[in-house]
Formats: structure tokens, C-alpha cells, sequence
């Protein structure tokens, strides 16, 4: 779909499950492309007239206003001149974004003023539509299905089977919060619980595991350390490591059930792993059952915000300077790639492969990964209510909540995940859409620095 005339990107990205790009004209006209299946355009971003914004959905819709109302788009084709009269209480166009102080203090703190914009997102933005359409779509799901009450006991993991904890960003051999997910407790045995190192093979030992015995099966493996800088590498790289890892354990435990634990960022890799060892094997997957926790698989507001700053350098040198790494997490590719768009941001989530059993947990109250970013289309999607917490507690502890060990428990036993109630469905579309407002301001982008998985 091409930009209709010269103008500037107010907003690309998500309301509900739908992709939205939405261009502010030079004449105060707005033209909004939706229900499009990729954005290829950023907040922020200036456009010209025939410039690619965005690639058609199935059933795209075309609109364009004039402040609050409506024209028909086909007036603009045929070169029509619109004219529309403005009633007392209507606010002409942009009114309610020029008078921003925080537009204002960023834009003097950069050299690169269009650029700024694409971080800020009005408040205004929230609308009642938007809701309504979480709300449907999130009340449409709970109603329609299965779930696993309270009241049905899941023993223990039985027999001979093998974990692979995966970490996220910012995670190393010495500390990951998947760690946080007690599975010796779910009934894996602690030798047979490895973890996958981004440098390539196993960790020395699990994550936060003790071993019981004088061997494990991270012995018969290739091993190695890893710290925080090799998460932020190209993930189908890393994707390509692990499904490496994978292969290298189907061959010394052959006909072992592999099941794996990914943590935010993991998810991903575990997600692009799949897809590898699919290639590979002509779709015989040899995993039995892949959990993923607060994974970013439709796009996390924060490495969009991320990419944004890195084109202005004023900005991405104060954001550097706060999280005290030289700003080498914001510049990290792996970032890029879960931006919402972008140059590198990834493509939808494939359907998972055949035969694999594949859960994605999405925390209610998530700040950094909300939960409908961590739903993956074609998997078995799960909402976790995590209540009231602070926003990166949330998401780091995510693992660690026993709702999550007994999601993971339902997966490898085959079940349906936990009920929740229609209560907090309705809560997690409401948070979704507030976060995404918050996350694309200018003061909240200072957060990537507690982005740590």
C-alpha cells in the first residue's frame, strides 16, 4: 500500500490482533491503511507521496479524515478538492499533539526533530474503539476456549525426559530468570535439565539447578559460557545454535523426549529454532514440547522505540548513558529484529511445526512483553494473571510464579491450560492498550535499560 500524499507516520503497529499505519498530511488530511498484513513504516517516519507503507491484507480498508470527520477516500483519487466545516467543540487537526511539553523538550534534545515523534504517542490515541475491539477480541477467545480448572491434579513428569532452559536478553551462562521455573520440581531429573548457551552448545551446568549426581547429560555435550553481549547477536544465529543444540542431544539420547522452557526473548530463538530444525528433518521436529514465557512473538514496544532512537544519536547517547553499557543493548540487533518494524524486525510467527505441543504464556500485567505481543498464532496461547506488580518484576518473574509450573505441567501432559476468568482477559486488553501508549513515550523509552531477561 503507498502513502496517498507527502505527510508524516502518526502511528503503525497493533490494536487488537490488526496492523494499523496511520499518515498525517501536510493539509492536516489523515489517511489510515488497516487491517494490512505487514507495516513497513515507523512512527515518526517522514513519507512521500507513493511511498510504500505498508503490504495488503486480505481484506485492507482505506480511510481518510479531515480532524474528526470522514471523507471518502475515492474524492482524493478523482481530485476532488474536500472541503469540511468545523463545529464549535471539534479540535482542528493536531491540536492535540502540538501543545505536548514532552514533544517539545525532545525535540529540542535532538538533530533530528522528525524522528521524535515516533516515540511520542498522545494519550489521546487511547480511544474507546480501540478498546472495544481488545475487549471483543480477547472476550472472543475466552469464550471460545478449552481450558483445565484448578481441580484436576497433574502429577509429576514421568519417565526418562530432558529440559532445555532457554534465557532471554540480557541473560548469561551465570544467571537467567528461567531459571526461576522450578523443573526438578515438576519431576525432571536435575541431569537431565541443560542449558542453552548462546555462544554455542550447553551451560557447564542447568540454570539455577543442583546437581545431585557426578555426571550430567551437559557432560556429553559440546559446552560453553556465555555473557550478556552474545544475546545480542543476530537471533536466527542463535536460532541456529540451539536447533544445533537440539540435534546434538537427539543423537546422544536418541528417543528421549526433548522438551524446552524459553523466557522472553528465548522464545523467539526457540520459535526460529523450530522452524530450522523443521528444514532440516522435512518437519520431524525432534522436541516434544516447547513452553515459551513472555516472548515477545508480535513485536515488543520497547526494541520499536529502541530502533526509533538509534536514528537520532542525541538520543540514543542519552539512553546509552543511562543503562551504562554505551548503549550496546539498544544497538543490539537481536533488539531490532522484535522491533514492531523496521528494516530488521522479523516476520509474523510461523504456525508451529506438526507434532510439537507448543504453549505460549502471556502475563496479564506484563509491562515489557503485554500479553497480546506474546501470543504466537497456531500455538496453544495461555494468559497468566499476575495481578498488581511493578512492571519489571513482572516480566523477570514471570518464570518463577507457580501458575506458570503448572502451565508447563498441563503442556508435557498434554492438557489445556489453567481457566482464568473473563475478568482478567479483560484487564490484559485494557493494560495492552495502555502500555502501548506509555511504552512509546519518550520517558518510558529510559525502561529498555530494565529490559534484562
Amino acid at each position: 500500500m503507498h502513502a496517498v500524499a507527502d505527510g508524516t507516520v502518526t502511528f503503525s503497529g497493533t490494536i487488537g490482533s490488526q496492523r494499523f499505519v496511520v499518515v498525517e498530511h501536510d493539509d492536516g488530511l489523515r489517511s489510515t491503511y488497516a487491517y494490512v498484513s505487514e507495516l513497513r513504516v515507523i512512527r515518526g517516519q517522514r513519507v512521500a507521496q507513493g511511498h510504500v507503507v505498508a503490504l495488503a491484507g486480505a481484506g485492507f480498508h482505506l480511510t481518510a479524515r479531515l480532524g474528526d470527520t470522514y471523507v471518502d477516500p475515492a474524492l482524493l483519487f478523482a481530485g476532488a478538492v474536500v472541503r469540511v466545516a468545523l463545529i464549535d467543540g471539534v479540535a482542528p487537526p493536531m491540536a492535540t499533539r502540538s501543545g505536548s511539553q514532552l514533544a517539545g523538550v525532545a525535540r529540542s534534545a535532538t538533530s533530528r526533530p522528525s524522528a521524535v515523534p515516533g516515540i511520542l504517542q498522545s494519550v489521546g490515541e487511547l480511544t474507546t474503539s480501540s478498546l472495544v475491539r481488545d475487549l471483543a477480541d480477547g472476550a472472543t477467545a475466552w469464550a471460545n476456549a478449552d481450558c483445565t480448572t484448578d481441580a484436576i491434579g497433574v502429577g509429576a513428569v514421568g519417565g526418562d525426559r530432558i529440559a532445555v532452559q532457554v534465557g532471554g536478553l540480557g541473560s548469561s551462562s551465570d544467571d537467567a530468570s528461567i531459571g526461576g521455573l522450578d523443573l526438578v520440581a515438576l519431576g525432571y531429573e536435575a541431569e537431565n535439565i541443560v542449558g542453552f548457551s548462546y555462544a554455542g552448545g550447553c551451560t557447564p551446568a542447568g540454570f539455577d539447578v543442583d546437581r545431585t549426581g557426578d555426571s550430567s547429560l551437559a557432560d556429553e555435550l559440546t559446552r560453553s559460557t556465555y555473557g550478556p553481549s552474545d544475546t545480542y547477536g543476530d537471533l536466527y544465529e542463535s536460532a541456529h545454535r540451539l536447533a544445533d543444540l537440539i540435534d546434538e542431544i537427539a543423537v546422544t539420547r536418541p528417543g528421549v523426549p526433548v522438551d524446552i522452557a524459553a523466557h522472553s526473548l528465548g522464545g523467539v530463538v526457540t520459535r526460529l529454532a523450530l522452524e530450522e530444525l523443521a528444514r532440516r528433518h522435512d518437519g520431524s521436529v525432534p522436541v516434544a514440547v516447547a513452553v515459551t514465557i513472555g516472548s515477545p512473538h508480535g513485536g515488543a514496544d520497547l526494541g520499536t522505540a529502541s530502533t526509533i532512537a538509534n536514528s537520532s544519536g542525541a538520543v540514543a547517547s542519552v539512553v546509552g548513558t543511562v543503562m551504562g553499557d554505551d548503549g550496546a543493548q539498544l544497538r543490539a540487533r537481536s533488539v531490532e529484529q522484535v522491533a514492531e518494524v523496521g528494516p530488521d524486525h522479523l516476520s509474523p510467527p510461523a504456525t508451529p511445526p506438526e507434532g510439537v505441543r507448543v504453549v505460549a504464556i502471556a502475563g496479564s500485567t506484563d509491562l515489557i512483553v503485554p500479553a497480546e505481543a506474546a501470543r504466537w498464532d497456531g500455538a496453544v496461547n495461555s494468559l497468566v494473571d499476575t495481578g498488581v506488580m511493578s512492571a519489571g518484576a513482572t516480566h523477570s518473574n514471570l518464570p518463577a510464579r507457580n501458575e506458570v509450573a503448572r502451565e508447563f505441567a498441563l503442556a508435557v501432559a498434554g492438557l489445556a491450560p489453567r481457566c482464568v476468568g473473563l475478568a482478567t482477559v479483560v484487564r490484559a486488553s485494557v493494560e495492552a492498550a495502555a502500555i502501548d501508549v506509555i511504552e512509546n513515550t519518550a520517558g518510558v523509552l529510559i525502561g529498555v535499560a530494565t529490559w534484562v531477561f
